[in-house]
């Protein structure tokens, strides 16, 4: 009766908590995934960047 429904009740909340925090910690992950993902694409850019001038003075 109230004993097994309360315990019910105290699982989802540990399952709902677990599910939430797995969810933040992969959402983090993601994100901090995506920040260097991006990190790298602008110094790739910049690599570029600088190798295209540096062609441009070569052929001038």
């Amino acid at each position: 009766g109230l004993v097994a429904g309360q315990t019910v009740k105290a699982n989802e909340e540990v399952t709902g908590w677990l599910v939430t925090t797995m969810w933040k910690t992969q959402y983090v992950k993601e994100k901090q995934r995506a920040d260097e993902l991006e990190k790298l694409l602008h110094s790739e850019v910049a690599d570029y960047n600088s190798l295209v001038d540096k062609m441009k003075v070569v052929n001038d």
